[in-house]
């Protein structure tokens, strides 16, 4: 990542490093056939790639999967923008491998967010429920529980 220059490190501190200026600016595919190990630690890696192209010839245990994969939005961003039905094909095409190498007793945990909702309405959308379901059926996965995002960058309402 630095050689792309996506990190830099953090000017009088040892080993600490943050997203330089020129990631900020747009996001970054990993490009078909790079794989880097963005950090490690003696618990496990984090790989900047694109998953298809790690999970599937990892052959290594996972106890832990975290991510927070793009949202099916109704207005495009700048990654794109998947229906609901090609988000759910999309992260159960990716989680098999994963799921295939999970020890028993291992997790995974997604960030489906919670700020998806229906065009003109304020009804939320009901993806997070449909990729649940077929994560279920097509992969074997639980439900273990829910757990909400707290953001504590930003101030707390204020109640009239």
């Amino acid at each position: 990542m630095k050689r792309l220059g996506m990190i830099e490190r953090v000017e009088g501190e040892h080993g600490l490093w943050r997203l330089s200026a020129n990631a900020r600016q747009k996001p970054h595919n990993a490009a078909i056939g790079v794989r880097l190990v963005a950090f490690g630690t003696d618990l496990g890696v984090a790989v900047w790639a694109r998953s298809g192209e790690v999970f599937p010839r990892l052959g290594e245990p996972i106890a832990l999967c975290v991510t927070s994969p793009p949202y099916p939005l109704r207005q495009a961003r700048a990654y794109g923008n998947p229906n609901e039905a090609q988000f759910v094909d999309f992260l159960c095409e990716a989680l098999e491998p994963i799921v295939r190498e999970l020890v028993p007793g291992g997790s995974i945990v997604i960030d489906t967010g919670n700020d998806v909702h229906l065009a003109r309405s304020p009804a939320r959308s009901l993806y997070a429920e449909r990729l649940l379901l077929a994560l279920h059926h097509r992969l074997g996965l639980s439900l273990m529980d829910r757990i909400p995002w707290v953001t504590y960058s930003r101030p707390p309402g204020r109640t009239s």
